[in-house]
C-alpha cells in the first residue's frame, strides 16, 4: 500500500512514486509533484552525479521514462541531505512546511528498505 497523504489533493497532477515490492503489493510514497519539485530543487548541485535522483529530475530521464530501479539507495539518501531552503525559489517557499515532512519521510523510507536489501523503484506518472 503506498502513503498517499501527500498526493491526497492534487490527483489529476503528476505524482512521484517511491517504493518496494512484496507479495505482488507495493509499498512506499505517492507525492505530488509539487512537493517533489520544490525537494528536488532545494537538493540540487551543479552536475550532480549521474543516475542519480537529482541528475534524473534534471535531465527528466530514469523515473520519468518507467519504472526506474534506483541503482544506490545510499546516492539518494546522500543527495536528500543536501537540501537547503536558501536554493529554492521564493514560490516554493510556500512549499516548505509539507515538503520538509515529505523529505523526512524519503530518507525514513529509504534507509529503512536499503538496510533490509530490498529494492527501491521510482516512477513519475
Amino acid at each position: 500500500m503506498l502513503d498517499e497523504r501527500y498526493y491526497d489533493g492534487f490527483q489529476g497532477e503528476n505524482e512521484v512514486r517511491l517504493w518496494v515490492e512484496k507479495d505482488g503489493e507495493e509499498y512506499g510514497l505517492s507525492i505530488w509533484c509539487g512537493f517533489f519539485d520544490t525537494i528536488m530543487e532545494g537538493c540540487f548541485r551543479p552536475y550532480p552525479p549521474p543516475n542519480g535522483m537529482v541528475w534524473c529530475w534534471q535531465y527528466c530521464t530514469g523515473f520519468y521514462d518507467d519504472k526506474w530501479e534506483v541503482p544506490e539507495p545510499s546516492l539518494l539518501l546522500q543527495e536528500l541531505s543536501q537540501f537547503d531552503p536558501q536554493r529554492l525559489e521564493s514560490i516554493r517557499h510556500k512549499l516548505l512546511k509539507e515538503s520538509e515532512e515529505v523529505r523526512a519521510l524519503m530518507i525514513s523510507f529509504i534507509s529503512e528498505v536499503a538496510k533490509n536489501g530490498q529494492t527501491i523503484y521510482m516512477e513519475c506518472v
